[in-house]
């Protein structure tokens, strides 16, 4: 017999339900997101001496959550915060990206901000690089809304204005990082993008110069020369 007075206990899929759906930005208005699990390769049935899939995926969160993405970045010789970094890179830096290192593509991502039940959908949270018009780049907490196929980004709003629909904008892949996102895996990705359009440019003025370089100085074959080159062939 279960007293009156004591609450009734919460079942398994009310509380994931309940657990999906988070707010920040406490009252009067209240921000409603989804809450994703990163992607771990664990049995749902859990096995005698290894951990249960709640946990792997627990500390995967926690794993992600301590990491700072400025600070991986910094080590890989990105530096965003100091202005001048690829300041003479002419080329955009999306053509290369790598999708290599995706583990779910952007619609499947979306996807996970939908309910199951109801299918309403809620923004997933993310952290946007935004770039200043010193070039100075700030990663700033945002809320993912839809992704464009055509423009090949991200609707994103700035979690501080995401009241304000008018204040949606477009980020690139490189530039959105989810929360359920490795942040190692995501600066390798962002890392390799600067690397290859280095080398890119690299090899556009090494052919600019080699396509370029004169050639009035220089003393040509006589037909009588290129006969004999022809004949020793």
């Amino acid at each position: 017999i279960r007293s009156a007075s004591l609450p009734r206990p919460i079942c398994a899929n009310t509380f994931l339900q309940r657990a999906h759906h988070k707010s920040v930005n406490a009252a009067p208005h209240e921000i409603q997101y989804a809450e994703i699990d990163p992607k771990v390769c664990a049995a749902y049935q859990s096995r005698p001496g290894r951990p249960p899939r709640r946990v792997c995926v627990e500390r995967l969160r926690r794993s992600y959550g301590a990491q700072r993405i400025d600070e991986l970045l910094h080590q890989r010789g990105v530096y965003y915060r100091n202005p001048n970094f690829d300041a003479d890179c002419n080329l955009p830096l999306e053509p290369f990206n790598d999708t290599e290192f995706d583990v779910r593509s952007p619609n499947e991502w979306l996807e996970l901000g939908k309910n199951p039940d109801t299918g309403m959908f809620l923004p997933l949270p993310v952290q946007v690089l935004c770039l200043e018009p010193s070039f100075l780049g700030i990663w700033r907490r945002a809320f993912a809304h839809r992704y464009d196929p055509h423009r090949e980004q991200f609707e994103i709003s700035w979690a501080e204005d995401c009241h304000d629909k008018h204040r949606c904008l477009y980020a690139s892949r490189l530039q959105v990082l989810f929360d359920a996102e490795d942040p190692v895996t995501f600066a390798d990705r962002l890392a390799h993008a600067h690397d290859s359009r280095r080398l890119a440019e690299a090899l556009v003025r090494y052919n600019f110069f080699i396509d370029n370089m004169p050639t009035d100085d220089v003393q040509r074959l006589t037909d009588e020369q290129a006969e004999r080159l022809l004949e020793a062939v």
